[in-house]
């Protein structure tokens, strides 16, 4: 990133830095126009954006820096636009039912129509089961060791059988895998579409939405379970 990139540069190891526009090399207007006007020239370090046109070397001591702050500026802007647009558009879908979450949850898979689930037959008796011991007064541990015992495929075992999967195949249930189940309403036909919203719009920290306060989307698809075994 640009803090790996400045250390180059402070111990002379970078002459030259060549991006294809400024929008890829920062999004915040202000740290590149702090970088173009004052760190760069301070190490004698040449900057060239080609789809700007922009030359560090033709300008000498006076980089244009304020065409380019502006510049950032408008891309900054842009770039927080259409992270609202988009999360506004696929927000929609998910108040309409629809299913944007990616993978389908264990129990299901994708319908298929766009953006639905249909219930997995197979993984759906699991997940019945698992509910039904819960209900029966098993633990979770136990019931993780009751599977265990059964050798009942995981859910990522029972994922990377249909189709080759980048993610890590976990060979015997634990404790989270079977709570992660019992507390998921999605088993009930209903959809929470929002447990955790971002804090920021372009930001990676998320907030959780604590349960009792998230809205609820009754019937989306077909339940695994009744809402009265869920309870």
């Amino acid at each position: 990133g640009v803090q790996r990139l400045l250390k180059l540069v402070e111990q002379g190891a970078i002459r030259t830095i060549i991006v294809r526009d400024l929008s890829r090399f920062a999004r915040n207007y202000l740290e590149a126009g702090h970088y173009l006007e004052f760190v760069f020239p301070a190490y004698g370090v040449r900057f060239i954006s080609i789809n700007d046109r922009y030359d560090s070397e033709d300008y000498g001591e006076n980089p244009a820096g304020l065409d380019l702050v502006i510049r950032n500026l408008i891309n900054q802007m842009y770039s927080k636009d259409i992270s609202k647009k988009i999360k506004s558009a696929v927000d929609l879908k998910k108040r309409s039912g629809e299913f944007v979450y990616g993978t389908a949850p264990f129990g299901y898979k994708k319908g298929e129509k766009k953006n639905t689930i249909v219930v997995d037959d197979e993984a759906a008796i699991t997940v019945k089961r698992i509910f039904k011991l819960a209900a029966g007064g098993i633990s979770i541990t136990n019931i993780a060791c009751i599977l265990n015992k059964e050798k009942i495929p995981t859910p990522s075992q029972h994922l990377a059988a249909y189709r080759s999967s980048k993610y890590r195949v976990y060979p015997e249930w634990s404790w989270n895998s079977v709570k992660n189940i019992l507390e998921n309403r999605i088993y009930t036909g209903d959809t929470e579409p929002f447990k955790s919203h971002v804090v920021k719009i372009g930001s990676d920290l998320t907030k959780q939405i604590p349960a009792e306060l998230r809205e609820i989307i009754p019937e989306t698809h077909a339940p695994i379970v009744s809402r009265e075994l869920y309870y």
